[in-house]
């Protein structure tokens, strides 16, 4: 069906009159006339009825007109906005993990809009935040799905495929103990020190799993794994009731927690987080020109030293 014919259709069920219309419309009148013909006769039904020197939508045709008008009103809003799309408007999705998101995220997307604000760029975009993946892997699957534009997650040992990740920021590790601990009232200790003690972990396929891991496995050191859990509140919890030690990064809020932080003194490796996005498909404009600005503004260089 033609997408023209359906146009002119509408256009002459307003005017009810070949030549008004088709002079709106800037076509002749036998255009019309044999583009109503072919509507007509593709839909087996006739649409406009003779009424003296105009014509009148028959009742058949007064109901396609109500269907046509919505559905074409609904098409030229789809194309519309596509259009914005394809001229760098439009959404940006968003996963971030909690740490991130609790202040660095939101300012480096703020800096984005401003930035675009001083150039005098039309901003026409908007941040939408999935917080169904809290993890990770969920993220990274979320990105293989499709399902977002952009992840600020860590890393695992193995990149999935088609998925750039650009180190945007570090945290410093650190040897977490109770208050009352033996190893608590020393300024600093090696990696080493954990050894003799329980230690609460992470649970596997999660990406401070995958850190802590390689930062041991480096140094040879086989921790005495008692508890194991997904968030990092919880592990400060268990440490803070005694459960055990544990390797933690200088996350936001870690001074709020009963516990005390030891520097490692032999331990160059940092907690790294990622800007991570598919390369192996299309992205529209506006998420490679904030993908673009990150990596300018934000991006580490990252030593060999810190895993």
């Amino acid at each position: 069906m033609n997408l023209y014919h359906l146009r002119y259709f509408v256009m002459l069920a307003k005017y009810e009159h070949y030549t008004q219309a088709a002079r709106k419309l800037r076509i002749t009148q036998p255009t019309l006339s044999n583009a109503i013909q072919k509507l007509e006769a593709e839909l087996q039904v006739p649409l406009f009825e003779r009424s003296g020197r105009n014509i009148q939508l028959t009742s058949v045709g007064e109901l396609f007109l109500k269907r046509m008008e919505l559905i074409l009103e609904m098409l030229d809003e789809e194309v519309e906005d596509i259009q914005l799309l394809g001229a760098g408007k439009g959404p940006i999705r968003v996963a971030t993990l909690r740490e991130l998101g609790k202040a660095f995220v939101p300012q480096l997307c703020r800096t984005f809009l401003d930035d675009r604000k001083n150039r005098q760029e039309d901003p026409g975009i908007q941040f939408f935040f999935n917080h169904e993946s809290a993890l990770t892997p969920d993220m990274l699957e979320s990105l293989e799905r499709d399902e977002i534009d952009v992840a600020f997650c860590s890393k695992l040992q193995e990149d999935p495929d088609g998925i750039t990740f650009i180190p945007i920021h570090a945290q410093e590790f650190y040897l977490v103990t109770p208050r009352n601990h033996p190893l608590a009232h020393f300024d600093h200790l090696p990696l080493n020190a954990i050894e003799d003690y329980p230690f609460v972990h992470f649970i596997q396929n999660t990406g401070l799993r995958d850190n802590i891991d390689h930062l041991l496995q480096s140094h040879h050191i086989q921790p005495q794994i008692s508890y194991e859990a997904s968030e990092d509140d919880t592990i400060m919890g268990l440490v803070e009731q005694g459960f055990g030690i544990t390797i933690m990064p200088k996350f936001t809020n870690i001074e709020t927690y009963d516990v005390t932080l030891i520097p490692l003194e032999d331990v160059n490796e940092k907690r790294l987080f990622y800007m991570a996005y598919a390369t192996d498909r299309f992205n529209l404009p506006i998420v490679e020109s904030f993908v673009h600005y990150i990596q300018d503004h934000y991006a580490l260089e990252k030593p060999d030293s810190w895993g």
